[in-house]
């Protein structure tokens, strides 16, 4: 693998305990890929990813923490000396494994969804064992009631990133919109709490919204057929490459830009540029949303 990105994006499994509308691969959950396997195996990865291409790693699924060999390809990537990132919900994390996590260079990114009760026990079991936890919310009109009650039950909580709907997506009013409720109920927490999101807008005059791409770049990302994509939202829709370098995403080909949001004073731009909620709202402010 020759490639001059720093993080690669590894999709381990097609197993989830959950199966949110919102997800990307929703489709494709607890359904085995053309190779009939429903996870990538550690031997597939060690040929797919050459060690000294990357300094980290992202690992997401499905659920990563269902794969029968979560614990081997942790430490696998953790004794290179890589930095692991992995997305989860976190419902299958106990206290043995947030042990084994505690040795570990690992970021676990733990969605928050409206039943959020439970992971809150897990992210304060993770803080006890000195776990590293980001945050990550995809924004509904209960959001700021859900996100403000979470930061009472999870002191400890210092990043949150929210999300764009891929699947669902909603146009610059009602994005701006859900934004705005959150900063507003939130401000208090601006400065000690990195609140963060996918701007998902920019005004028209912008140089990213002028841009052919639209701030599309090529990210890494292998699917669990051991196939490369440069987008993770391309793969329900394209066909992977078995080698590099990846097809360019490109408006047309996004799931997203596709769809043609655009209006009279925003344009839809790559979904995974991200700016800080604060900076959002200035955004959304510039340009009449809010």
């Amino acid at each position: 693998m020759e490639s001059n990105m720093r993080e690669i994006c590894i999709n381990i499994t097609r197993r989830c305990n959950l199966h949110c509308s919102y997800c990307y691969v929703s489709h494709l959950i607890n359904k085995k890929n053309n190779n009939m396997k429903l996870d990538l195996s550690l031997e597939k990865i060690k040929g797919l990813v050459k060690l000294s291409s990357i300094d980290g790693v992202y690992l997401t699924g499905g659920e990563p923490f269902m794969h029968p060999d979560i614990r081997e390809i942790i430490n696998f990537f953790d004794n290179a000396g890589k930095k692991i990132n992995i997305a989860t919900n976190g419902f299958l994390i106990d206290s043995e494994m947030a042990e084994f996590l505690q040795h570990k260079n690992v970021t676990l990114l733990i969605s928050i969804r409206d039943d959020f009760k439970k992971t809150a026990k897990i992210i304060n079991l993770l803080n006890n064992f000195g776990v590293s936890v980001v945050c990550y919310h995809l924004p509904t009109t209960e959001s700021p009631y859900i996100i403000s009650q979470l930061l009472k039950e999870c002191p400890s909580v210092n990043a949150i990133k929210l999300l764009y709907d891929s699947k669902n997506p909603k146009n610059s009013s009602e994005w701006f919109s859900l934004l705005y409720g959150i900063y507003c109920k939130l401000k208090s927490h601006i400065n000690d709490i990195n609140i963060y999101c996918e701007v998902a807008y920019l005004p028209k005059e912008n140089v990213i919204a002028k841009d052919s791409r639209r701030g599309a770049f090529d990210n890494l990302h292998v699917s669990t057929e051991g196939l490369f994509y440069s987008c993770p939202l391309l793969v329900p829709n394209t066909e992977g490459k078995s080698d590099l370098p990846t097809q360019k995403c490109t408006p047309d080909l996004c799931p997203v830009l596709s769809k043609k949001l655009d209006d009279e004073k925003f344009t839809s731009v790559c979904c995974f540029l991200t700016a800080s909620l604060e900076n959002a709202i200035k955004v959304g402010k510039f340009g009449g949303a809010i």
